[in-house]
């Protein structure tokens, strides 16, 4: 909202102009009216007594006074930080100051300068509400929340188990499962290497379908790391040896060959994970 200002002569303590610009006809513009009577008080043109108690009237009449009075402040607010003109300045923190009651401190926390909101005590520190308003946004906007656990999010995970599973017909691709895949992961917020794991697992418990699932793990991580394989792989070659019996499946064995063959793991990085554990 950006108004061309004019200021027309108006006589000082002038209550006619101030209830005439804010109360005077229905189809007034009030934003243009409540811009007008401020910018007269910020000016010294209009005393601030006579527009407080004008603004206590329309907002009576008007309930949306207090957002779009917070809006003409963000305007005047940049307008007084620009001209440097310490008594428009003064004047304009004293009738912001004096309409509180008007308008909430979270409206003008939302629409005025971090400066503006310091100097009148709204809040404490700009830098401290700054790091706080950047965590919170942080927060709200960019921190991704990801199951990964499978009791976490068991709807998902079940569908993925299904999605890996099934009995594949002969028109079904490797895409059109990765396709269904990421719509899982963003559809239940499931963590992708939780995923990546499953798919593992999948393809451990039917080796027989390598044709099927080396394609759709090279889709699947076409864009990231293929040591994540390895790692993850070795990550099952060591949870096996610490068991009990210290047995690890042919299975396991089977699917390492496979991806080796096949060049989605290296074997010298992945030699470490299987070499015998020294006690």
């Amino acid at each position: 909202m950006r108004f061309k200002r004019d200021q027309p002569e108006v006589p000082p303590n002038s209550v006619k102009f101030c209830r005439g610009l804010l109360t005077g006809h229905k189809d007034v513009d009030v934003s243009r009216a409540l811009y007008e009577a401020c910018w007269h008080a910020v000016v010294n043109n209009l005393d601030i007594d006579h527009l407080l108690a004008a603004l206590d009237d329309v907002t009576k009449l008007h309930a949306d006074v207090p957002s779009l009075l917070a809006d003409v402040y963000s305007i005047i607010d940049t307008e007084t930080l620009c001209n440097e003109k310490k008594e428009e300045r003064e004047r304009f923190i004293n009738l912001v100051a004096n309409t509180m009651h008007i308008v909430p401190d979270c409206l003008l926390k939302e629409r005025l300068d971090l400066d503006t909101l310091e100097t009148m005590g709204i809040i404490h520190a700009k830098q401290t509400f700054q790091q706080k308003y950047v965590k919170v946004k942080t927060k709200l906007y960019y921190k991704q929340q990801k199951f990964n656990l499978l009791r976490e999010e068991s709807e998902g995970y079940s569908k993925l188990i299904t999605e890996l599973n099934q009995d594949f017909a002969e028109g079904v691709s490797c895409l059109d499962i990765l396709e269904n895949i990421k719509s899982l992961i963003g559809c239940f917020s499931l963590d992708p290497n939780r995923v990546l794991d499953v798919l593992l697992e999948s393809f451990e418990c039917r080796p027989q379908l390598a044709s099927f699932f080396v394609p759709l793990l090279r889709s699947y991580m076409c864009n990231n790391d293929l040591s994540t394989i390895c790692h993850m792989l070795g990550f099952k070659f060591h949870w096996c040896q610490r068991m009990e019996d210290g047995e690890t499946p042919e299975s396991l064995y089977r699917i390492a060959a496979l991806l080796i063959n096949h060049n989605l793991v290296d074997i010298d990085t992945f030699y470490p994970h299987v070499s015998t554990p020294t006690h």
